[in-house]
């Protein structure tokens, strides 16, 4: 139904029938940008301010569309995303206070505590609470302060908590020095356009485990989170390398194996919210989680595909 003397924008399309229908044209009414924005804002949702963000990125209502958007997800990587795009935006002081108090509202152990206070320092919205929190933890009192449910029965033996100053040998994990090397097409084969050009790349010392996660590694922590395992296809568990197991698995993997070791999660992952970057269809990626890595902090990660490669050919050689 047609409001009254609202301007309508026709749209010619040939009949799909002609012998069933008459004519060669029909038009249908196409609702404007604004009358968008309009019943954008009477749906009132985090996914429909996103889709017009989306839809019309440099309407004059863009920014407003996209901080609604991140004000209703109410979460670190939702207002991070909305000050990436707009660095000197509307709201650009008033993001810093909502990551602020949302990474605050995330905190759950110690560390946790302790890296907000770091992150935002004594000025931060909760510096004294959170100053009182830890206290209170590491005098002896019982406070209600969430933890990470762990299994019944350990299948694994953690890896002792390494310092990078400490380059001993340990469990499952070897230290790689850091350095320079080329990466690229270095066989010179033309295999691979994305290998090229061949250009240097410089590392920080790190620590990448000396085998493939196996299935006995990757079993317990889906007996600890109720996860269905993956499928083995007939050819063994145990010791073996896991398989069937996508990326946002492992990154999964990776913060629960820190929380085991008393460290902090590299991942923010955020299943409520497709990442606006990802370009993937829901065909090829049905996820498409937002997830964002803090690499300042000390836990299990993924490698870069630099580091892989450096590691792979002993040092870059």
């Amino acid at each position: 139904m047609l409001q009254r003397e609202v301007k309508q924008t026709p749209i010619c399309l040939p009949f799909s029938d002609p012998n069933k229908y008459k004519g060669q044209f029909f038009f249908h009414p196409v609702k404007d940008e604004t009358q968008e924005w309009i019943a954008t804002q009477d749906i009132d949702t985090a996914n429909a301010y996103h889709a017009f963000w989306q839809k019309y990125p440099n309407h004059p209502q863009a920014e407003e569309a996209l901080w609604r958007y991140a004000c209703k997800n109410n979460i670190v990587s939702a207002y991070q995303f909305y000050r990436n795009n707009y660095p000197k935006g509307k709201y650009r002081f008033e993001v810093y206070d909502r990551i602020d108090d949302a990474t605050f509202a995330h905190c759950k152990t110690v560390k946790d505590f302790q890296n907000y206070l770091k992150t935002f320092g004594e000025d931060a919205n909760h510096a004294d609470e959170a100053h009182n929190r830890i206290d209170e933890v590491l005098g002896g009192m019982d406070i209600p302060i969430p933890t990470i449910i762990t299994p019944e029965k350990t299948i694994i033996t953690p890896p002792e908590i390494l310092i990078k100053e400490d380059k001993k040998p340990y469990l499952g994990m070897i230290f790689v020095p850091g350095g320079t090397f080329k990466m690229g097409d270095i066989m010179g084969d033309n295999e691979n356009n994305n290998e090229k050009p061949l250009h240097d790349v410089t590392l920080d010392d790190f620590y990448i485990g000396q085998y493939p996660v196996t299935f006995e590694e990757f079993d317990a922590f889906c007996a600890a989170t109720k996860r269905e395992k993956p499928k083995d296809e007939g050819w063994g568990r145990e010791r073996r390398p896991v398989i069937h197991v996508d990326w946002y698995d492992a990154v999964e993997y990776c913060n629960w194996r820190s929380h085991q070791e008393g460290l902090s999660s590299v991942y923010d992952i955020e299943k409520r919210v497709i990442d606006p970057t990802n370009l993937n269809t829901a065909d090829t990626d049905a996820k498409r989680w937002y997830v964002q890595a803090d690499w300042n902090v000390k836990g299990y990660r993924l490698p870069t595909e630099a580091e892989w490669e450096y590691a792979a050919r002993e040092g870059g050689i």
